[in-house]
C-alpha cells in the first residue's frame, strides 16, 4: 500500500514530502529527520507540532507607511519584527533583524518588495512605492 508522509526537521519545519509503499518509509528520511505518516501538508502555511500538520501564523508587524520619498533620507519604519527575520528586497537577502525593527530608505525610484521570513511564521511581505 502507498501512504503519504512528510520529512520534516527537529523543529518541525517541512523539508519534503511524498508517498512511497510502506515497507519502504523509513528509508526516506536521513539522519535527525523526523517522518510524519499518512499525511500532507503546505510547507509554505504549515509546519509539524508535536506529530500534528499546524498552520503556521501571521507576524504582528507593522509599518509606518507604504510610499517613500526616494532620496535615501525619508524613512520606513517596519516594527514588531520577530527575532532572527530574514529581510529581503526584491527576493534579495538584506539582513538578519534581531531588534525587532529594520529602517529602511530608497535612493531610486521604483516598486519594492520587502519580505520579511523566519520559521514558523507565514512570509509577510510589504509592497513599498518610492517616488
Amino acid at each position: 500500500m502507498i501512504t503519504q508522509f512528510i520529512i520534516y526537521d527537529n523543529n518541525g519545519q517541512i523539508l519534503r514530502k511524498g508517498s512511497a509503499p510502506e515497507d519502504m518509509l523509513l528509508i526516506q528520511k536521513n539522519i535527525n529527520e523526523n517522518i510524519l505518516e499518512g499525511f500532507t501538508a503546505d510547507d509554505n502555511t504549515q509546519y509539524i507540532l508535536n506529530n500534528t500538520v499546524t498552520d503556521k501564523v501571521s507576524m504582528e508587524t507593522s509599518i509606518n507607511k507604504a510610499t517613500v520619498i526616494a532620496n535615501s533620507i525619508d524613512t520606513i519604519v517596519i516594527s514588531n519584527i520577530p527575532n532572527d527575520a530574514e529581510l529581503l528586497i526584491n527576493n534579495e537577502s538584506i539582513e538578519i533583524i534581531t531588534d525587532g525593527t529594520a529602517e529602511l530608505t530608497f535612493d531610486a525610484v521604483g516598486e519594492y518588495s520587502v519580505k520579511l521570513d523566519v520559521f514558523p511564521y507565514l512570509e509577510q511581505e510589504y509592497i513599498i512605492n518610492a517616488n
